[in-house]
């Protein structure tokens, strides 16, 4: 019942957020808030991707030898890491920059629903979105098993949207725990130059794993997530990825999460940036290897044919003169990661 009463009012105020508009509670016409409100009060169903997301990741092409990565395929580059994985101070940094009360609301936040109105009747355009509505948002609409008009529906910027949502937020967090809703997101997110999830974030901005991250580096990378092209600092802002920085560092202040000196220190360090680009298709090869980029076009066009006529993808070493060996799945996570 409580997670109904909240349901509800914040169907009732997000009306408001969305229109940009003050309005109150007893000014609502009663139809609107019996019609509309009590209508859709009732818990949702989780869809399947949401219970179990079809999240892309990579192929991994190896030579014969079974050790040695020639490249790597993928639509979306993205690596899969338990929250274990992460560093305890990048989980806080994504928490202060997206959803400071992430550990107090159950998947719904009131208070970040009223400050959005107040704010943006002021002028100002916020958001009210959990980290668990923006978990749903970005399942939703990258899942490849929904057609283009319902991805699209996950973006709208409808009350319907917003509301189906929150709806989904709070059967969320009654299915599976904080951490592994987090775990999940930052397993998800975007943060900018061609980087899905934090793993491959972490690579492509500092070229380390994702629990080797320190202060500074966290909070640039949790920074990125809300305009993740404008604040690349490889290709974007760069000036604007540390503003976005000295933001997330000032908000794990005020949350206790680290000091003010250890703030201050972090938002004097500079960007220290380590850029690197994995292997991936057939256009961006290992360094010093540029020349297997013919093999790897000789190969995806053997491929081509053997799906054509129906061959499965079986011995694949032997059919290609032992030249190569894949580790290949459709959406599931690799073998064995790149060495």
């Amino acid at each position: 019942m409580a997670r109904s009463r909240t349901y509800f009012v914040a169907t009732v105020i997000m009306a408001g957020v969305l229109g940009g508009l003050v309005l109150s509670v007893g000014a609502l016409p009663a139809q609107l808030l019996v019609g509309y409100g009590m209508s859709r009060m009732a818990g949702a169903e989780l869809p399947d991707d949401l219970r179990n997301p079809p999240v892309a990741h990579r192929s991994y092409l190896y030579a014969n030898d079974g050790r040695t990565l020639i490249t790597s395929f993928f639509a979306e580059n993205r690596q899969d890491v338990p929250l274990s994985a992460v560093a305890p101070v990048m989980r806080q940094a994504i928490v202060a920059a997206e959803d400071g009360r992430f550990y107090q609301h159950s998947g719904v936040d009131l208070w970040g629903v009223a400050r959005a109105l107040v704010a943006n009747t002021g002028g100002d355009r916020q958001g009210a979105s959990t980290l668990t509505m923006q978990y749903v948002r970005n399942v939703r609409k990258s899942d490849p098993g929904l057609s283009a008009a319902e991805r699209a529906a996950a973006t709208e910027t409808t009350l319907d949207r917003k509301v189906r949502e929150m709806r989904y937020a709070l059967e969320l967090e009654r299915t599976i725990s904080k951490d592994e809703i987090l775990g999940r997101y930052l397993n998800i997110a975007y943060f900018g130059a061609g980087a899905y999830g934090v793993a491959a974030a972490s690579l492509r901005y500092f070229s380390k794993p994702p629990d080797k991250l320190d202060l500074p580096e966290a909070a640039l990378l949790a920074g990125l997530v809300q305009s993740p092209d404008e604040y690349d600092p490889i290709d974007g802002d760069a000036d604007a990825a540390l503003a976005r920085r000295t933001y997330v560092l000032d908000r794990m202040a005020q949350l206790d999460m680290i000091s003010a000196a250890e703030r201050d220190a972090a938002d004097l360090a500079p960007p220290a940036l380590r850029p690197s680009q994995q292997p991936g298709n057939c256009t961006t090869m290992r360094p010093g290897h540029d020349d297997w980029g013919f093999f790897c076009d000789y190969l995806m066009q053997w491929w081509g044919s053997r799906r054509r006529s129906a061959t499965p993808w079986t011995n694949a070493s032997r059919r290609c003169s032992g030249a190569a060996t894949a580790s290949s799945a459709r959406s599931t996570r690799p073998s064995r990661p790149p060495r």
